[in-house]
């Protein structure tokens, strides 16, 4: 199973349909950072509301809507999901809350400085094994998906973790995206922590990378510099290509998502706007649409999903074209 993590982060590439024609659906959206699912549910973090938001992916509905003190849903920056739980990154108070994913019940908080945990800002699970990614990009906190308890810390020279600004989980592995100097990808075992490769920048044409993602079988990385997405494979890797990313720069990427062979990016900055790459011919989507202010993306394996915590706005996306399906708005 793939759990992808997104970082909280416009205009959507795509077509030419305008988000205002698209169908309009109320939902208590306030203040949305990052949002994480499968393909029948998303969870959403709803920042201004220090709350978690479940919605339908096949209509934007909302199922259920998680909040209280007891969560300590504060800031929250980071979401991922496995097959039983949802598991929030809150950066503010420096801790990890855990949901039960089937009725919302709070499972556990696990908080600093019991586990080390450091500004938390990126969260993937792997292989029963839960992964936070600190502020400063320099370590990794693992923990037991079972009990919340420390497992162990990654950090050192061996790992590469120098302004690591992103983490992806795929098949029992993770891979980081390290932007120091040039950058490199780092993919260690989930299972035991153990280093499996370090891709460096001229074996993966790296250019200080900000942001991956995965299908299951490819790696796609933001290069902030290079202005080119670099694709890998996932099993070795080995470099397969790089595209050129037009109409945008990718120095403010922040999140990245894959649907139907376009990989789409989240760029913040003067100039916000999410586009879309795709990975067969090189071509980018784009079309004029509603602006953004602050946006991420999420893909659920069909559509793609794009959260803008300044407009408080979820909008979905069909993957191929860039066409606003519907706009869920408070």
């Amino acid at each position: 199973m793939l759990v992808v993590s997104v970082v909280a982060a416009g205009l959507i590439a795509g077509t030419g349909t305008l988000a205002g024609a698209a169908p309009r659906l109320k939902v208590a959206v306030s203040v949305p950072s990052v949002l994480a699912g499968n393909a029948s549910h998303l969870w959403l973090a709803n920042t201004g509301a220090s709350s978690v938001l479940e919605l339908r992916t096949s209509n934007g509905t909302e199922l259920r809507n998680v909040s209280g003190a007891k969560y300590q849903l504060d800031d929250s920056d980071a979401i991922a999901v496995s097959e039983t739980a949802v598991w929030v990154a809150n950066a503010s108070s420096n801790t990890v809350t855990e949901i039960r994913a089937a009725d919302g019940k709070l499972l556990r908080v696990v908080s600093a400085p019991k586990v080390r945990l450091e500004v938390p800002v990126a969260i993937v699970v792997a292989s029963h094994h839960v992964f936070v990614l600190s502020q400063k990009g320099t370590r990794i906190v693992e923990l037991s998906e079972s009990t919340g308890r420390l497992v162990r810390v990654l950090a050192g020279p061996r790992y590469h973790f120098i302004h690591t600004a992103g983490m992806v989980a795929v098949r029992g592995d993770v891979w980081t995206a390290n932007g120091g100097g040039k950058g490199t990808l780092t993919e260690f075992n989930a299972m035991t922590g153990r280093v499996v490769r370090v891709v460096t920048a001229a074996k993966a044409r790296l250019s200080t990378p900000v942001a991956i993602t995965s299908d299951g079988a490819h790696l796609w990385v933001a290069n902030r510099t290079g202005k080119h997405l670099s694709e890998l494979e996932a099993t070795t890797g080995a470099l397969v290509r790089t595209f050129r990313v037009q109409h945008t720069n990718l120095d403010r990427a922040t999140s990245m998502a894959v649907a139907d062979h376009v990989v789409w990016v989240a760029r913040a900055g003067a100039v916000p706007m999410v586009v879309g790459v795709n990975s067969k011919t090189g071509r980018t989507v784009q079309c004029a649409t509603h602006k953004f202010g602050f946006p991420a993306v999420f893909s659920d394996g069909r559509h793609i999903w794009v959260v803008d915590r300044t407009e408080s706005r979820l909008s979905e996306v069909v993957a191929a074209s860039g066409a606003v399906l519907r706009v869920v708005v408070d």
